[in-house]
Parts: structure tokens; C-alpha cells; sequence
């Protein structure tokens, strides 16, 4: 990384409510992938949001998610394709609870998920930023906006499902975008927000080495009622509360980082290694699950509605039900083959 790219840094106000009053909270650096660049998180004085307030400038941003971001782990191919089935498996089932038969994944990544869902049966779409991730998920024979959401000219009321798994932590615009997700929904269609919030139990143990506070991808960080009320304001209406996540992770992270500051790097790679392990985290996660449930965990999953104008959540309207069948039309980008 260039020390031009390094220096890309810009001053931004709140990004739900706008506001430039501000109280400093704490300063930050790319402690996971490591590149280059000094932050700071604020708390906004008007709305409480935390939010980076130094951050890169979109010009800069793709330098902090390389093609090693998304990790997999190591071991054989399909060991690894069958645990990360396991993964996925609480995403699919909580999704195919909802009403409907089409969904659109926001920050699809390599489409991992949607795959899981078309072999389900479902009718699937993403939109994924990052080249690489938008390409990969192409290559598997997904339809993919290779955008941003305001770029992504969604069709209106056009998904029954909606999913954001870990993504509107990284949006810069996270207030605009979710009223975007709102429009291309039906009136009474779901949406499924996953994120880590600052409320959780994890996070008032770990303090500064609490993963959420990861710089320089997470631009805002939440508690629950800050996302329930964004969500509101968005046109939502919250329905449920879900830890559908493996929550030891949070953990192993954290614990990972102190091996990082205080052991040598082989010596704390080995740590990470053992950490991460899989009969590690499967014994683990019961007592987790129960802790997330008991004391509030900090990777909450939500389940909102989308409230039509007026509070009607009806059938939609005749031009409504027209878009719906151009649901997949272009803008969509053709996808490179048929590979799953």
C-alpha cells in the first residue's frame, strides 16, 4: 500500500442523522488484516450512534478488504465445504421460515448463501460491491448486482426476503440504504439484519478488544435499540430477535488478539490456530448459545417487516405486482457460467 493510499483519510458527521456534534471515543487501526492507517470511532451527540469518524475515503476502502478478508480456514477441501454447510445451515433455516420464494442477499460476498438457498428452491439475487466477491459469486451462476445499493437500481417490491448478514456495519450510508432495501421488498416482506452490537455481553467483557470495533470496515456500531429505531425509521417493524450465529468466535477473536500483542508471531499463530478450532468451537457452542439467550449477545440477528405506506400491508398494488416480474431483468448482470 502506497503512503498516498495510507493518507487517504477523511473527517465525515454522523451518518444516520447527520449531525456534526460529536464526542471522541476511542482511536483505531486495521488490527486484523493490517494495513496501513490511524481512526478514531465518535459517539454522535444528537442520535448516540458510534460511528468511524476518521475513516478511508471511498477511493481508499478497497485496499482494507483484500481476497483474504473472507478466510476459510485450512484442511481438506471438503471437510472445509461441509463445515462451512454447517455454518450457513441456521442462515438457510431461519430464512426459509419466512414468507415467499424470493430473496435478495445485500453483501452477497462469493454468493455461499444464496447457493444454499437456490438448491432450496428459492429464487435467488445479491448485490456485493467488492470485484472479486461479486465475480466469484457470478461464477457460480448468481445473479449479482456488481454495485453498491444506491448504484444497484433495485426493482421495487420485488423480494419477499431480504438478508444483510453482517454487512450494515459497513455501509456508509446505512439510514439511505436501508430505506433502498425497504423499497425492493413487498409491503409484509421480511428482512433479516445480522450485526454485532456494543450491548452484548461480549462486548462489555472485552472493552477495546471486543471485535466489533473492527477498523476500518466497521463504520458504524449499534445497540439494539439504536438499530430497532433505525430500522423503524426505515419503514420497518421489528418482529424477533434471534443468536443464530456462533457466538464463541467473539471469544476466540479477542483472546487471538491479546495472543497477537503479547506472544511472538509464530508462537501466537499457533495460539490463533488452536483457538479457531473445530472440535474447540463445537464444544463450546452450547454453553455460548445459553450465555447469548441469558446475558444478551452481541451478534443479534433481527427479523423485520416491511410496513407499507399507511400502515397497509395488503397485497401490492397493480404496478407493484408488474415489477415483481421483471424482478431479474437487467440491470442484472448475466452470470459466467453455471458452476455451483
Amino acid at each position: 500500500m502506497s503512503d498516498t493510499a495510507a493518507n487517504l483519510v477523511v473527517e465525515v458527521s454522523c451518518p444516520v442523522c447527520g449531525s456534526d456534534r460529536h464526542q471522541r471515543l476511542r482511536p483505531a487501526v486495521d488490527r486484523w488484516m493490517g494495513v496501513p492507517g490511524d481512526f478514531a470511532y465518535a459517539t454522535c451527540q444528537d442520535c448516540g450512534l458510534d460511528y468511524l469518524r476518521l475513516r478511508p475515503a471511498q477511493e481508499a476502502m478497497a485496499l482494507y478488504y483484500p481476497a483474504d478478508y473472507i478466510r476459510r480456514g485450512s484442511g481438506p477441501a471438503a471437510l472445509r465445504r461441509l463445515f462451512r454447510r454447517l455454518d450457513l445451515a441456521p442462515r438457510v433455516a431461519l430464512t426459509r421460515s419466512q414468507p415467499g420464494q424470493r430473496v435478495l442477499d445485500v453483501g452477497c460476498a462469493t454468493g455461499e448463501y444464496l447457493v444454499r438457498m437456490r438448491e432450496a428452491g428459492w429464487t435467488v439475487a445479491g448485490v456485493e460491491p467488492t470485484g472479486w466477491s461479486a465475480d466469484a459469486a457470478a461464477a457460480r451462476g448468481l445473479p449479482v448486482w456488481r454495485s453498491t445499493l444506491a448504484d444497484a437500481d433495485l426493482p421495487c417490491g420485488a423480494f419477499d426476503v431480504a438478508t444483510m448478514w453482517d454487512v450494515v456495519e459497513h455501509l456508509d450510508e446505512p439510514a439511505a440504504d436501508l430505506a433502498r432495501v425497504r423499497s425492493a421488498l413487498r409491503p409484509g416482506g421480511r428482512l433479516l439484519i445480522a450485526t454485532p452490537v456494543r450491548d452484548g455481553w461480549e462486548a462489555r467483557l472485552y472493552g477495546e478488544r471486543w471485535p466489533g470495533w473492527d477498523a476500518p470496515r466497521h463504520l458504524t456500531v449499534f445497540t439494539r435499540r439504536r438499530l430497532a429505531d433505525l430500522l423503524r425509521d426505515a419503514g420497518f417493524r421489528v418482529l424477533g430477535r434471534h443468536y443464530i450465529y456462533e457466538s464463541y468466535l467473539i471469544t476466540a477473536m479477542a483472546a487471538g488478539l491479546v495472543a497477537r500483542e503479547r506472544l511472538p508471531a509464530p508462537l501466537a499463530d499457533v495460539v490463533w490456530g488452536l483457538l479457531h478450532a473445530r472440535p474447540l468451537r463445537l464444544l463450546m457452542a452450547p454453553a455460548f448459545r445459553a450465555a447469548d439467550h441469558l446475558l444478551g449477545g452481541c451478534w443479534v440477528t433481527l427479523v423485520a417487516e416491511a410496513v407499507a405506506p399507511g400502515g397497509d400491508e395488503s397485497a401490492p398494488s397493480d404496478a407493484l405486482a408488474a415489477s415483481r416480474g421483471d424482478a431479474f431483468a437487467p440491470p442484472l448482470a448475466e452470470p459466467p457460467g453455471d458452476g455451483t
